[in-house]
């Protein structure tokens, strides 16, 4: 999805990650974090409109704790931003 221009969020074992677009840099966020880190992201950051790219990272141990703790946060993610009003567009 390197040509997406919407806020970017991979959702991790360990976090909620917001993808910088200039240098696809992971910032890990909490989700009570996410409402203000969007906001700061400015109009400019939404050419498509309230809508964010949504993707999960394989972990590098994947077992039930970790499958767990990416179900939990995609959870938290998606209830924040429904929340927001913002809609989710699935990355493969």
């Amino acid at each position: 999805m390197s040509g997406w221009k919407n806020p970017y969020f991979v959702v991790r074992d360990d976090g909620i990650g917001l993808v910088d677009l200039t240098n696809r840099e992971v910032h890990i966020l909490q989700p009570e974090q996410i409402p203000a880190e969007l906001v700061s992201l400015g109009t400019d950051a939404w050419p498509y409109g309230r809508v964010v790219l949504v993707t999960e990272a394989k972990p590098k141990d994947e077992n039930d704790h970790t499958k767990a703790e990416i179900r939990k946060n995609r959870g938290l993610l998606v209830g924040t931003l429904k929340e927001l009003d913002v809609s989710i567009q699935e990355a493969p």
